[in-house]
């Protein structure tokens, strides 16, 4: 059993699925996002018929944390004229995911999770948005 299992065996059958749904949506957006806990209610609502509130939401949230599968950091405007400042949506970094699932052989697509960016890959997409505007296309290295 590897460690990532090991943190998922703290969580309930229930807590595992909603776990999932947000280690998902996370890898799609770079393992972390800007999250407010009701954009997470909004989330689990889009996967189940249930009614989740933003309390619910947060809980969950705050129990992935403790159980180290995700990091919150809080974000907010600067305080202004001795007022505190506007809270804004929690950046939430995915700490733990193992894929399970049949691996894919071949060519594996750019929107999948189990995608890894490369550096080449930024630098190849830059050289060919810049290739729509010149007739001649150096080769990429």
């Amino acid at each position: 059993m590897n460690s990532h299992h090991l943190l998922l065996s703290q969580l309930d059958k229930q807590e595992q699925k909603e776990f999932e749904i947000l280690a998902r949506y996370l890898i799609l957006l770079g393992w972390k996002g800007n999250l407010s806990y009701a954009g997470f209610a909004e989330l689990l609502r889009s996967y189940t018929s249930l009614k989740i509130d933003n309390n619910y939401a947060e809980k969950r949230l705050k129990k992935f944390q403790k159980s180290n599968l995700i990091e919150i950091k809080r974000n907010s405007t600067p305080p202004t004229n001795g007022e505190r400042g506007k809270k804004l949506a929690n950046t939430i970094i995915l700490k733990s995911f193992v894929y399970q699932g049949t691996l894919p052989t071949g060519i594996v697509p750019l929107d999948s999770i189990l995608y890894i960016k490369r550096d080449a890959d930024e630098k190849c997409q830059r050289e060919l948005t810049l290739a729509r505007d010149f007739k001649n296309l150096e080769f990429i290295i």
